[in-house]
């Protein structure tokens, strides 16, 4: 048997033996009751994260090592966070920054850098963050002008489009090492939208990327679609965020994107009023029976037969970005978690939306 094929056996088996040994990384914005509800989450639960992770024991690692602990095989512990903040918002320096210090906490910014270079003032101010940085934060990449990168413009060529997306990653690059000393290759997609030319792209230039569909991490995940859970709005309560925090990835061996006859999707880029479906193989099929799924907080329709589990969307999709969410309930009372996103065009295949 080949060593390839050995490995392959081995990073298996640690996924289903020891599906406690995960991570969760969660994704803010703005920290701040003035700002956009989708997008905030007041300083008062942002405190009150912070004091959970602490009362319970949580080690909050600095992103570059979570991953570096991933690639290795090396998580061998279930409580584990990361937290990241995308945009890098004033309030961000502001109102968390001195949080993170009190608690002593890590932390990554991903920053989308043109807004900085023109000194918005909704934005940091490279100087402040060079302060978060010589204070153990971790600046990262969001591109330069926080584009959809899944979209080509008008007339654009495929070659034009590589081209005009590796020059946003690699200006946002030279403009953080330049600024602040740092070049980690970690970048968080703009909105959190990404197809398999995208990632072809990452995977090229040779990043990790974060998405913002939800989920924990763990050994031999994806490190061109990472999930984190988003905490803006409800979905940073202090009793989901509990849950949250407590997740362990869904070990899934195989998955598939399907169309509405079940044919095969190589994207998850679909036209609006299409009802789109995800196939799941599961490592353990115990779980198919405590498998929930749901869009939009409507439950969906499962179909089972063994360890495969098919989630059809019951109604058409409108345009925009929609998900998945998929949780079974363990008997020590922790879910484990799976998402897909999907990016939804209008029904002559045009983008709909902006932000």
């Amino acid at each position: 048997m080949c060593q390839r094929v050995l490995s392959a056996i081995l990073l298996l088996s640690m996924l289903v033996s020891a599906p406690g040994y995960s991570a969760v990384i969660l994704q803010y914005h703005h920290i701040s009751e003035q700002t956009p509800s989708a997008t905030s989450t007041s300083p008062e639960r942002f405190k009150q994260h912070l004091d959970y992770l602490k009362q319970k024991q949580f080690h909050v690692v600095p992103l570059p090592e979570l991953i570096k602990r991933i690639k290795n095989g090396v998580l061998t512990d279930d409580k584990i966070v990361a937290i990241t903040f995308d945009d890098g918002y004033r309030s961000v320096y502001e109102e968390a920054f001195p949080l993170l210090r009190q608690y002593g906490f890590a932390f990554t910014v991903f920053v989308n850098t043109e807004p900085l270079d023109r000194g918005a003032s909704e934005f940091v101010t490279w100087d402040e963050l060079k302060e978060m940085a010589q204070a153990g934060g971790t600046i990262a990449n969001h591109t330069t002008t926080h584009p959809h990168m899944v979209r080509l413009l008008e007339d654009e060529t495929v070659k034009q489009w590589q081209e005009r997306m590796a020059r946003e990653i690699t200006a946002a690059q030279k403009a953080i090492a330049e600024n602040l000393g740092q070049s980690e290759k970690l970048l968080a997609y703009p909105y959190g939208e990404f197809d398999a030319k995208v990632t072809a792209l990452v995977q090229q230039l040779g990043f990790t990327g974060f998405g913002q569909h939800s989920g924990a991490v763990g050994v031999g995940a994806d490190v061109l679609r990472l999930p984190r859970f988003p905490m803006g709005a409800n979905f940073g309560e202090l009793d989901s965020f509990a849950t949250k925090v407590n997740t362990r990835p869904l070990a899934v061996n195989e998955w598939q994107l399907l169309d509405d006859d079940n044919r095969p999707l190589q994207e998850a880029v679909i036209t609006a009023g299409s009802r789109p479906a995800l196939l799941l193989t599961l490592a353990q099929a115990s779980l198919t029976s405590h498998l929930r799924c749901y869009l939009q907080g409507e439950q969906l329709q499962l179909e089972v037969d063994g360890s495969k589990v098919t989630v059809k969307a019951g109604q058409g999709l409108a345009p925009g970005r929609s998900r998945f969410n998929c949780t079974a309930r363990a008997e020590d009372g922790r879910y484990y978690w799976y998402s897909q996103p999907w990016l939804v065009t209008g029904e002559d295949g045009q983008w709909q939306h902006e932000s």
